[in-house]
């Protein structure tokens, strides 16, 4: 192990925590109430460092076919590293599926009685807009029938005289 050149704040927390060890102890620490934050991401990145190392060095323990040629480290080490980033995305793209699965509002123009309408549809009729709160065909919105596929967005206004 390397020597590690001390100043006197960090020999003296040593003398009192004998079981710190040096290489974790920030060099530019003279003393300050920061100590245990620094010192253990320290001691974390520290660890990460043995454990990525210790996966470059293993072998994949799963039986080899006798024929094939054996896996080399990198392709060991882009499994595990595949297998972790796929794990890290998986909330990520079930956030994306839930986002997609909302209804897009989309603007269609006028109202037509037989043009099919997709939730999230927006159109127009007799002067104001509709937003489909369902998809249908048929309901005129504004009327007891349409009540129920189509929610009022704008109310049309007064005609300008």
């Amino acid at each position: 192990m390397m020597a590690v050149r001390l100043n006197d704040a960090q020999r003296e927390l040593l003398e009192r925590n004998p079981t710190l060890d040096p290489r974790f102890i920030p060099k530019d620490w003279n003393g300050g109430a920061d100590l245990d934050d620094k010192y253990h991401r320290a001691e974390q990145a520290f660890l990460a460092q043995q454990q990525i190392k210790k996966a470059l060095e293993a072998k994949p323990t799963e039986p080899k076919p006798k024929r094939k040629a054996s896996k080399s480290a990198d392709a060991h080490l882009f499994e595990v590293m595949g297998k972790a980033v796929g794990n890290a995305l998986q909330p990520i793209n079930e956030r994306l599926k839930a986002l997609e699965a909302k209804p897009v509002m989309e603007f269609q123009g006028l109202w037509k009685p037989k043009q099919p309408y997709r939730k999230g549809s927006v159109v127009v009729h007799d002067g104001s807009s509709w937003v489909a709160k369902e998809g249908g065909t048929g309901h005129r919105p504004g009327t007891d029938d349409g009540a129920k596929q189509w929610a009022l967005a704008a109310k049309r206004g007064r005609d300008a005289r």
